[in-house]
């Protein structure tokens, strides 16, 4: 097993245990005394704590499956190595973006930044779909509504 394969699989046990740790710790930290109702308290992070869980569980099949298909394949490892660093590069570039987007939210506003950082993300996933930018697009803008109108959330 390479790298990158024990990477994701202890990746997926820490995050499980720490999903696991969550779950189970949430009802000992968060007491029940002096709340209504404890149990709303606690649904929150024991919902995170089970999220975790599941996603781990995901990564860590997803690990497995790769792993025999990999074997399975063969291919040259230079091959890997360049697909590898072409997902790596996405990576920094979407993270670059958020960075971005956090920066530019309070000055430029909810609609231009959250649309520009969208369209920037199907570009680099390279989306040639015109109706996934349609759909981006009124995502974007229900949610400004919903906030403003149904929550009186008032977004810069």
């Amino acid at each position: 097993m390479n790298s990158k394969y024990k990477k994701d699989f202890s990746s997926g046990v820490m995050f499980f245990s720490l999903g696991l740790f969550a779950f189970l710790i949430s009802p000992v930290v968060i007491s029940a005394k002096g709340m209504g109702n404890a149990g709303s308290a606690r649904i929150f992070p024991q919902f995170i704590g089970v999220g975790l869980m599941v996603l781990s569980f995901l990564l860590i099949l997803e690990t497995f499956i790769s792993y025999k298909k990999s074997k399975k394949e063969g291919g040259s490892e230079e091959e890997k190595v360049k697909r590898e660093k072409g997902k790596e590069n996405v990576v920094i570039i979407f993270a670059a973006m958020v960075l971005v987007y956090i920066l530019l939210f309070d000055k430029l506003g909810y609609i231009i930044t959250t649309i520009g950082v969208t369209t920037g993300a199907l570009f680099l996933f390279r989306v040639k779909k015109a109706y996934y930018y349609l759909i981006v697009y009124g995502v974007d803008i229900l949610v400004y509504f919903a906030f403003t109108k149904l929550l009186f959330v008032q977004l810069p």
